[in-house]
């Protein structure tokens, strides 16, 4: 467990909370966007929109599935 640290003990307070600002910013739009890829993987998993549920499939980084015949646009699916 870490320890208390308030942040009236650190150099600059002002510093602190803008770096806390920052990385909490970061932190929610990675997991924001996140949650967007898996919302429109579920969309395409249901709609059946043209993506095949087996054979031609390509895996893209993020775990999505994109059509073999999108080609080079395959690594390009909304992460």
């Amino acid at each position: 467990m870490m320890p208390h640290v308030s942040l009236e003990q650190l150099p600059e307070p002002w510093l602190a909370m803008i770096c806390i600002r920052v990385v909490g910013q970061r932190v929610l739009a990675v997991w924001w966007r996140y949650k967007a890829a898996r919302v429109q993987a579920q969309y395409w998993h249901r709609a059946g929109s043209g993506r095949p549920k087996g054979g031609g499939q390509v895996a893209t980084a993020d775990g999505l599935y994109a059509s073999a015949a999108e080609g080079a646009g395959a690594a390009n699916v909304v992460h």
